[in-house]
């Protein structure tokens, strides 16, 4: 977890001069979490969140869930519409970025 402004210390290679330029929270998958398990934790969290969240929207602030996966075989992603529907309600963009594996030497 990150929060806007405290230094980013020295554990990622950064200067301890360094600070974040934005809050950020991160969430690991726990084992045998698939995909959709996990994003629909996290838009449970922020439903629960909601007067926050929008307080933090209307504000000019911004909230944007991203999820990096770096599949070793083909993975599809169904998202349930109505956890869709909560993103959309809440202002809250969801992006997926796939790393492909490393190239065989």
């Amino acid at each position: 977890m990150g929060i806007k402004g405290t230094p980013r210390g020295s554990n990622r290679r950064v200067p301890s001069a360094a600070t974040w330029p934005e809050h950020y929270w991160c969430s690991d998958f726990a084992d045998g979490d698939t995909p959709e398990e996990r994003i629909a934790t996290v838009i449970r969290f922020l439903l629960a969140k909601e007067e926050e969240l929008t307080s933090l929207l209307q504000s000019g602030g911004r909230a944007d869930i991203y999820v990096f996966l770096a599949p070793l075989a083909a993975l599809g992603i169904e998202l349930e519409p109505a956890l869709l529907a909560i993103l959309g309600r809440l202002g809250v963009k969801l992006g997926l970025e796939f790393i492909p594996p490393p190239s065989p030497q």
